[in-house]
């Protein structure tokens, strides 16, 4: 009798046991396929447009230099290594006409591009890196801060000069680039970010004046036409994006450490550099980029 109660029992939970199974099948059923599969199908269109994009990591370097290194300044015979590392590997270093070109025009972009760039416009860049440049067959992009330039003329310091940089953009192998007029230390602004209190139509005066500066400067002196501008230690703020696009900017670099994928649609604002600081050797630097 009792073994007669089990088997009853062991039945009567096998069948509840399908009925909540069949239930839990008709809901699912009941689901809109695209809700079931939008994390899915999201995750592989993302995947697909990387796979279709042409993967570019950019660097970003600041001083050359043979002492005081640091996180933002690298000996002269470690940049040479990175030279000799990029074109043992296989890298073709290209500069913002060529993505300008890739978009606009559709001018294809080599196989395995890297893009070099240079902020500030100390004069080290033209003693040491414009010559290994040149010893390689190397392209960069170098953003300078107009303010600097200027005040070379008078003070014979330690900046770019206009016959130097005029020099290495007729080389080919340099392509100059905006590095802001006078908002690389400028008072009470970080960089090209927002003043506190600063109203809209202030702050888009305030870049219209520096950036204007820059740009009108570069092209009635040595005919270069500015197209990009590389942020001041990377700040700005939501509107400063939309203020650039309307002075006729095509590009903007930022300080985020990842990797660009480039395709026709790509939008050139915010391309990401990785910082190259001293103390760790070219092999680990470059792997970080892959």
């Amino acid at each position: 009798m009792k073994n007669r109660l089990n088997i009853s029992s062991y039945r009567v939970w096998c069948f509840a046991l399908f009925l909540i199974l069949a239930m839990s099948l008709c809901l699912l059923a009941a689901v809109p396929k695209q809700v079931m599969d939008k994390p899915l199908a999201e995750d592989i269109r993302v995947a697909s447009a990387n796979a279709a994009a042409t993967p570019l990591p950019i660097i970003m370097y600041h001083s050359i230099f043979h002492k005081d290194t640091g996180k933002y300044v690298l000996h002269p015979e470690q940049l040479e290594k990175d030279f000799i590392y990029i074109k043992n590997n296989g890298y073709t270093t290209i500069v913002v006409k060529d993505l300008i070109d890739f978009i606009e025009n559709g001018v294809p972009l080599p196989d395995k591009p890297i893009m070099l760039t240079f902020d500030d416009g100390a004069k080290t860049k033209y003693l040491y890196a414009f010559p290994l440049l040149k010893k390689y067959d190397l392209r960069a992009v170098f953003a300078v801060v107009g303010k600097w330039i200027d005040d070379e003329e008078v003070k014979k310091g330690s900046s770019l000069t206009y016959e130097q940089i005029k020099e290495m953009a007729d080389s080919g192998l340099v392509e100059i680039q905006s590095h802001s007029y006078d908002m690389h230390k400028s008072k009470g602004r970080v960089g090209m970010r927002q003043k506190k209190g600063e109203c809209e139509n202030e702050y888009r005066q305030a870049l219209k004046e520096d950036l204007g500066r820059v740009k009108d400067s570069l092209n009635d002196r040595l005919g270069i036409k500015v197209t990009a501008v590389a942020y001041p230690f990377g700040a700005f703020s939501d509107l400063t994006n939309s203020i650039l696009r309307e002075l006729g900017y095509k590009a903007v670099f930022i300080c985020t450490e990842k990797v660009n994928f480039i395709d026709k649609d790509s939008d050139l604002f915010n391309l990401c550099r990785f910082n190259r600081p001293s103390g760790i050797s070219s092999e680990r630097f470059f792997a970080k980029l892959k």
